[in-house]
């Protein structure tokens, strides 16, 4: 029997299996820091290392805003 499969999720909200429950940041163990991630042309980027979630979270919702801006500007 197959599992059923989870739609695919687009936006702004984090994954299901996402701890921090803010999309683009996640724990980092070896520094016990938050770190925050966003895509970039298909590839995941590292943001950096936040003592809070709630920074890493800032910072990966700017980076995800400054590429989709990058972006849009390159398809004009």
């Amino acid at each position: 029997m197959d599992k059923p499969r989870k739609p695919y999720r687009t936006g702004e909200t984090a994954s299901v299996n996402n701890i921090s429950g803010i999309k683009g940041v996640s724990w980092h163990e070896d520094t016990q820091r938050w770190r925050a991630r966003a895509l970039k042309n298909g590839k995941t980027r590292h943001v950096g290392l936040f003592k809070t979630k709630e920074e890493a979270g800032q910072a990966a919702a700017e980076a995800r805003e400054k590429h989709r801006k990058i972006a849009n500007k390159e398809k004009t």
